[in-house]
């Protein structure tokens, strides 16, 4: 688009014709716009505002009346001073506070504004997906806040944030894909046990168990959709072990319950503890 040259500027400047109080030029009425901007918008769009642009002889018609067909009016304005060179262009800078999980966008300049923020991560959910001059302190501050969807961040990753032609760079926190929770560590060894395992992927998980013979799951082999697996098992005594148990023997046992998986190129084992007893008497 065609902006005014320093001698079209000049020209212009030297024409003036009374639009209202103190308004005799274009800078005239960009000054007024600073000091009242909704007065100034009210005024651009009456009728009269194009009549005195036609009594300055001011050359670039059709664009104003592109700019007056805008159907928002905050940025036809602001377009119309940008293109007469009188409003500084705005500009954003954005910094990001990992611990708070907040983005602080700073803004200079004056005019309309209204910018997308957008991201490409599904786990990374935004709090808004635009900003405008509305969401500014007087002093040119807004702030964003963002949170990080634990079920849906697969493993470390990072991601960006873009606000304008700016951007951050957002990491996910470090997590494995699987999460095991033995759902009480000391239980009678009459009582049936549980295992929790909770898959932090979008995807169906196959998982493999292994423990010494006096644990005994119904199955070595799961599948962790994406509800949480609650797995049963129960203990299973020996001859021997159920000989001392019959004479009020002290019973209590240290296991380990391993878990195996894969998801994509990544492999997971993990070793649960489990304390396992009971103090029975001969009655």
């Amino acid at each position: 688009m065609e902006h005014f040259t320093k001698n079209t500027e000049k020209n212009i400047e030297e024409r003036k014709v009374f639009l209202c109080e103190g308004v005799y030029t274009i800078k005239d009425f960009y000054s007024l716009w600073k000091e009242n901007k909704n007065l100034a918008k009210r005024i651009f769009y009456y009728k009269e505002f194009e009549l005195w642009l036609l009594k300055l002889k001011y050359p670039f018609m059709h664009f104003f009346e592109v700019f007056l067909k805008d159907a928002n009016k905050e940025r036809g304005l602001s377009n119309f001073f940008a293109f007469n060179n009188l409003k500084e262009e705005i500009t954003l800078n954005i910094e990001l506070n990992e611990e708070a999980k907040e983005i602080t966008i700073t803004k200079t300049g004056e005019g309309f504004l209204e910018e997308l923020i957008r991201t490409e991560a599904p786990w990374l959910l935004l709090d808004k997906n635009h900003i405008t001059n509305k969401d500014f302190e007087p002093h040119g501050i807004a702030k964003t806040t963002y949170i990080i969807d634990k079920k849906r961040a697969k493993k470390a990753e990072y991601t960006k944030v873009y606000i304008g032609n700016q951007f951050v760079e957002i990491k996910t926190i470090e997590k494995n894909f699987l999460e095991i929770e033995l759902l009480t560590n000391y239980k009678s060894i009459d009582d049936e046990m549980q295992l929790k395992i909770t898959n932090n992927t979008n995807l169906s998980i196959n998982v493999e168990l292994e423990a010494k013979e006096i644990i005994k799951f119904q199955s070595a082999k799961y599948t962790i959709e994406e509800e949480p697996l609650i797995i049963d098992f129960k203990i299973k005594l020996s001859a021997l072990q159920l000989a001392r148990k019959t004479l009020g023997k002290t019973l209590i046992f240290e296991e380990i319950i391993r878990v195996y998986s894969r998801f994509e190129n990544r492999k997971f084992y993990k070793d649960v503890p489990i304390t396992i007893g009971d103090l029975y008497s001969n009655d």
